[in-house]
């Protein structure tokens, strides 16, 4: 009896806790979505108006197509699978990817092209493609700790054990106790979308699109930066239209700080980006992305790649 109350009051603080997340969490919501409405009502009419169009122009002037994929655990990944983490698939005729110091380098993401059927005919439409990181404290960032690895041909009689045999290390294994840093301790597969994206705020030529539709809708020569130009609420209003985070292949990428590209950079397509989410986290809510030239990819060059990620 004396057990049952004791599980009962257990019970009653569990549920208690959870009621409470949820109203606070509601709460946020309603002062997030209070504080946006607040924000874009001390917008004249006319302001939002011209605001709008411009940001039509905008999006339909750089709309392209991106495959945005979420990521979710699951009890149904293989070595095959496309995935964030875990066991990769590998050719074990071929020397393991290493940073500059020996050690081997975890799988940071894998997508099997032959499985997922994206029907991009600027993307291999068989293999796996693949990821891998350094797991000093900066991922590889400056010290040239990555790799992008293209398996053309697949191997169907790769075991998961044969590929433990090579004794690597994955995101599962991973310890930070001992300086050992990852975006992630789990293991994620990825699903697919295909969606449209737009130009972001931190892609270079942002500013110069925004002023070239100014030009075109009112004629009008902006001659100073946008911050100057739009007000405090306008510059917000522009801002929240043009957001290009998330996890995806191709598409517009995100920064939190900014592009490390240059206008006309050989670094042309953002080969894949993955954000920080409930699961996954860069730094201090960073971004990492991957860029390579449209022409090695066509070519299924994967030996240039350029890799970036940064925080706040």
């Amino acid at each position: 009896m004396g057990e049952d109350i004791y599980f009962y009051l257990f019970m009653g603080e569990v549920f208690f806790i959870i009621a409470l997340a949820f109203i606070l969490e509601n709460r946020k919501n309603k002062k997030m979505n209070s504080a946006k409405k607040e924000k874009n009502k001390s917008l004249s009419e006319e302001s939002k108006n011209k605001l709008d169009r411009i940001i039509e122009v905008v999006k339909n002037k750089t709309k392209t197509t991106a495959y945005k994929f979420v990521c979710k655990e699951s009890n149904d990944i293989d070595i095959y699978s496309s995935k964030l983490g875990g066991i990769p698939y590998w050719d074990l005729s071929m020397e393991y990817p290493q940073d500059k110091d020996g050690n081997k380098m975890p799988l940071l993401a894998q997508i099997n092209f032959g499985k997922e059927k994206l029907n991009d005919n600027r993307l291999p439409d068989k293999g796996i493609l693949q990821f891998f990181i350094a797991t000093d404290d900066l991922n590889g960032l400056y010290s040239g700790g990555y790799k992008v690895v293209y398996h053309e041909n697949v191997k169907d009689d790769i075991t998961k054990e044969d590929i433990e045999k090579l004794n690597i290390p994955t995101s599962l294994t991973l310890d930070i106790n001992n300086e050992e840093y990852f975006p992630f301790n789990e293991e994620y597969k990825i699903t697919f979308n295909k969606e449209e994206d737009f130009i972001g705020t931190a892609t270079y030529g942002f500013e110069d699109e925004i002023k070239e539709a100014i030009k075109k809708e009112f004629n009008e020569e902006v001659t100073t930066d946008l911050y100057e130009y739009f007000n405090k609420e306008e510059h917000y209003y522009l801002m929240d239209s043009f957001d290009s985070s998330g996890h995806k292949i191709f598409g517009y990428p995100f920064f939190t700080q900014y592009d490390p590209r240059e206008k006309d950079d050989k670094y042309d397509t953002l080969l894949l980006q993955i954000d920080t989410d409930g699961n996954i986290m860069w730094g201090d809510s960073g971004v990492g992305n991957f860029f390579i030239n449209s022409k090695d990819l066509k070519e299924k060059n994967f030996s240039d790649v350029l890799y970036n990620w940064d925080c706040y």
